[in-house]
């Protein structure tokens, strides 16, 4: 098998590149989860104040894994995955290529579980699949170590957004909603779903860093042990009303962890909104008000913004959707503000 030698952040990997990526497809990488894999090294880089031990056990191409070798200075081994019959060798080669110790990495090339539960566990864990992160949520949850993290993928998102409502039941056991506010309450339900499993084991899963973007849902979850931790994350899970209509149960609770997130920057636009994004439920979207209020033009972010905190209310940009604000204010405030009735 040829594979292509390609770049990305000063690393040097080797795969085997087509034109349409299949989930079966031999040491995959996607150039478009970059920013996915720029996230996952700038959390570890703030989280990890000691040396810290990485499990990646769907590596793919194994660009996040070679990557943290890079730029992470506190890691102190990756081990890395994935089952296809070529990927040791790829990444052997990759290693090579980088001048890295091969002694830094343990690599693999067995089912994602077994990898896993084989190990002795990881202080970050990574789940990056196609689809739903389903069925490896338990393993990893059971190879994290108190004090780590794991980091969920979920791509599924026509399930997550309600286009498929039946198949979010199932997989998540929550409602969706379809609308302009989905994205961000599907991401609220697969957060849930993750701190469920982990809570009948008494272990507790706070998000530090949780966001939707283009055609995935993640989240980078603080692993903790004890009852408490577990009930107060659970006081958490709550329906989302809208319209007269439930949706969820969703998590209710903080997205990220401000202050951990203050340390790291990006220069994306949607990142910069997350960074600073008001944490709280839901959202206005200006397009959407326009239309259902018939005013025309949608009013302009800014002025919005700017009355809002006039009025002594919170208010921010959000990343969920680059047309809408975040604000404690109710809809009765927004629409008199919209109506230029403030």
């Amino acid at each position: 098998m040829n594979l292509s030698r390609a770049k990305e952040n000063g690393v040097t990997f080797f795969w085997e590149q087509k034109e349409t990526v299949r989930r079966n497809d031999p040491v995959f990488y996607n150039p478009r989860m970059q920013f996915n894999r720029d996230v996952s090294v700038a959390v570890v880089n703030a989280y990890f104040s000691s040396p810290f031990t990485v499990g990646l056990p769907l590596a793919g191409s194994g660009v996040r894994g070679l990557r943290m070798a890079k730029e992470c200075a506190r890691v102190e081994h990756i081990s890395m995955n994935d089952h296809n019959p070529v990927f040791v060798t790829s990444v052997k080669q990759s290693i090579k290529e980088n001048k890295f110790a091969l002694k830094q990495f343990s690599l693999s090339s067995v089912d994602a579980n077994e990898f896993l539960l084989a190990s002795k566990g990881f202080d970050y864990v990574d789940i990056d699949p196609f689809g739903s992160p389903n069925q490896f949520l338990g393993a990893a949850l059971s190879r994290t170590r108190r004090g780590g993290i794991v980091a969920v993928t979920a791509t599924d998102t026509s399930a997550l957004c309600g286009t498929y409502r039946d198949a979010c039941k199932r997989k998540y056991w929550a409602n969706p909603l379809h609308d302009e506010e989905m994205h961000e309450i599907g991401l609220r339900i697969l957060v849930r779903k993750v701190q469920l499993l982990g809570a009948q084991f008494d272990k507790a899963l706070t998000p530090v860093l949780s966001y939707t973007l283009d055609h995935y849902m993640r989240g980078f979850f603080r692993f903790e042990t004890g009852k408490k931790k577990v009930d107060a994350i659970l006081e958490q899970h709550q329906l989302y009303e809208k319209n007269g209509k439930q949706y969820g149960p969703i998590w209710t609770g903080p997205l990220k962890d401000a202050a951990l997130i203050a340390k790291i920057d990006h220069p994306r636009t949607e990142f910069q909104f997350l960074k600073n994004e008001l944490d709280v439920v839901g959202y206005y979207d200006t397009h959407t008000l326009a239309s259902e209020l018939k005013t025309g033009e949608p009013i302009k972010i800014d002025v919005l913004l700017a009355a809002l905190k006039n009025k002594g209310f919170l208010a921010s940009r959000t990343h969920f959707c680059l047309s809408a604000i975040k604000t404690t204010a109710s809809r009765t405030v927004v629409e008199k503000i919209i109506r230029g009735n403030p």
